[in-house]
């Protein structure tokens, strides 16, 4: 795994700690010589964030691996935070569990590097954000102090849920040690359904009304542009792939079908098929994955979050701005969320600064938020990858980093306005 993050090299090299203690030692011994600390998962996000301010030490975290406790009865358990999701996952499967997380390239992100860049996936609809699957985690802070919050029980506490500062905080607030999740049982029946719509337009009214109705599919999203091809084996450019992932007893996904099946009618589909188990893990397999498979340096990704009525004007703003751009582009939704991932191919940094400022002016116009989370480090001069100027919690924010981490020595820069 390669340690540079955008053209940067740690000055120290790596640190790979096998204990708490040492690891504890080692952010101590960091913070009060002012150097610079990147912690290391697996290596799936490490283009997400701004360039850092100092990186001196490379913290790898990949011994601390281990399933610490699993309670199957409680659906509850307790993992180091550099076990990968798919090892997890595999072991929770003998139980007939799951982890309700479902970031891409599961056998090499981690359950620490996941959370800390808040890698969403496709199972939000039903089980809602990963976030919301914490029950507990153990942080050490930049100067070493081991901090505890929460537990391995499911249950309503009073306080706060301090936990939850470190959901999408990049490790910028402290180093995520151990997690304790909440678990879900495996459903009985799997399988998804696989639509074909002309247009975006036809593939929001679909969704919206698949959103409105009695049905709680476990995962839906959306994809327009290049990635057609990939799901459909057809390139086309105007052409939307809906895929639906349904979970329970036979007789619900039955039932569950028979409604996909009316509304599908009512929006004009063109095509639709079932899938049963096995092809439907591949198809989310490749729409979970996607991101992986732009291994360019000039690709670009962009997160946007809007509400979901605004999504079919943004995507149809975006695709007119990106069709004379002469790249190749992608466009996979979640339109009961308002959230889209954005894929852009064979970016000239040079002469396409200006299309990347359009392309967020567009999505602030629509009073949304546009995040690049992987962008060329000589963009990132010129762009800021948080759209910091759609936030208004940034005060906030840079009081919590004085606090817990006032020497700057966790991901200096690397967080949203420098922090």
């Amino acid at each position: 795994m390669s340690l540079i993050i955008d053209d940067i090299e740690p000055s120290k090299g790596a640190e790979k700690p096998v204990s708490l203690h040492q690891l504890s030692l080692l952010l101590k011994d960091a913070d009060g010589g002012g150097l610079g600390i990147v912690p290391f998962g697996g290596g799936t996000r490490l283009n997400v964030g701004s360039v850092p301010q100092k990186y001196d030490i490379a913290l790898d975290l990949s011994a601390f691996n281990q399933i610490v406790s699993h309670n199957p009865a409680d659906l509850t358990c307790t993992v180091e935070a550099g076990i990968t999701i798919g090892m997890l996952q595999k072991a929770l499967a003998e139980h007939g569990q799951f982890l309700a997380v479902d970031a891409p390239l599961p056998d090499k992100a981690t359950i620490g590097g996941t959370i800390a860049s808040s890698a969403l996936g496709y199972l939000r609809w039903q089980l809602g954000h990963p976030r919301d699957t914490i029950i507990g985690m153990e942080v050490l802070l930049a100067n070493g102090t081991v901090t505890k919050s929460g537990g391995q029980v499911v249950k309503n506490v009073s306080g706060y849920d301090m936990a939850r500062l470190h959901v999408g905080g990049l490790g910028t607030l402290g180093v995520i040690s151990k997690v304790s999740f909440k678990l879900t049982p495996k459903p009985f029946k799997e399988l998804s359904v696989k639509l074909l719509f002309r247009d975006s337009y036809m593939a929001h009214s679909f969704a919206h009304s698949l959103f409105g109705s009695s049905m709680m599919p476990l995962a839906f999203a959306s994809a327009h542009g290049d990635v057609v091809e990939l799901l459909t084996g057809q390139a086309s450019k105007t052409d939307v792939v809906c895929a639906i992932k349904l979970g329970g007893r036979r007789r619900a996904c039955e039932r569950q079908v028979t409604i996909v099946e009316k509304i599908a009618r009512d929006s004009e589909v063109q095509t639709m098929e079932i899938i049963d188990k096995v092809e439907s893990d591949l198809l989310w397999q490749t729409i979970r994955d996607y991101s992986g498979t732009l291994t360019t340096f000039d690709s670009i990704i962009g997160r946007i979050y809007a509400t979901p009525s605004r999504m079919h004007d943004i995507e149809e703003a975006l695709f007119n701005r990106l069709g004379v751009s002469n790249n190749g582009f992608s466009l996979i939704c979640q339109q009961g969320f308002g959230a889209a991932l954005l894929f852009i191919e064979n970016l000239k940094t040079e002469s396409q600064i200006g299309l990347l400022k359009d392309l967020r002016e567009i999505v602030n116009s629509y009073q949304s938020t546009l995040v690049f989370e992987k962008l060329p480090p000589l963009l990132k001069a010129s762009i800021d990858v948080w759209d910091s100027g759609r936030l208004f919690s940034i005060d906030q924010m840079k009081s919590l980093k004085k606090t817990y981490d006032p020497n700057s020595t966790l991901n200096a820069g690397r967080f949203v306005a420098g922090i």
